[in-house]
């Protein structure tokens, strides 16, 4: 029953977002948004969100000036997702992603004399193409494809391509050492 208010209070929050920003949000259907996530955009930013396509609880997805992002159908986000979108980032349709996930399409310029916090960002496009699967906990860089029909194992960190059709994981080495006192 929450669950279904969440729902309900999530469609009107969708449709106040389309009122308040014009034609940033273009919506081709009406998406499934539960009532604690949200959007945060900037001007001249451009958000497409397709039917049936889901922000489940506590997903942020962030698009900055000059940026667009684009969510294919049926494809959606499990709880507590990041996406930070500075350039673009597409999502195919049928698209899942477990929960934690964090997508940027940047990295912050590091390498400055003056303060990082203000010295700008790198960009590259991101593509998710169709029918793949994004296991919990992924982090997604810059200027990836991953291609269609593939799956990301959780806890994964996808810095670069995907072939279509592939099972991708980060093969992790547990390392113990003694503490010597």
């Amino acid at each position: 029953m929450i669950r279904f208010f969440s729902k309900v209070a999530g469609t009107l929050k969708i449709l106040l977002y389309k009122i308040c920003s014009g034609r940033r949000l273009k919506l081709n259907g009406l998406p499934s948004f539960l009532s604690t996530a949200s959007i945060r955009t900037r001007k001249k930013s451009r958000i497409v969100l397709n039917k049936r396509s889901y922000f489940d609880k506590g997903t942020l997805l962030r698009v900055t000036e000059n940026a667009t992002f684009t969510i294919g159908k049926n494809s959606g986000f499990n709880s507590y997702c990041v996406i930070t979108c500075r350039d673009k980032i597409t999502i195919g349709d049928n698209v899942m992603f477990g929960p934690f996930v964090t997508i940027h399409d940047h990295d912050h310029v590091y390498k400055t004399e003056g303060l990082m916090k203000t010295s700008g960002y790198v960009t590259a496009p991101i593509t998710i193409e169709d029918n793949v699967w994004i296991g919990g906990n992924v982090v997604i860089l810059k200027g990836v494809t991953i291609g269609s029909g593939s799956v990301i194992a959780a806890g994964s960190i996808v810095n670069k391509d995907v072939p279509p059709n592939t099972i991708m994981y980060n093969k992790k080495e547990v390392v113990k050492k003694e503490i010597e006192r």
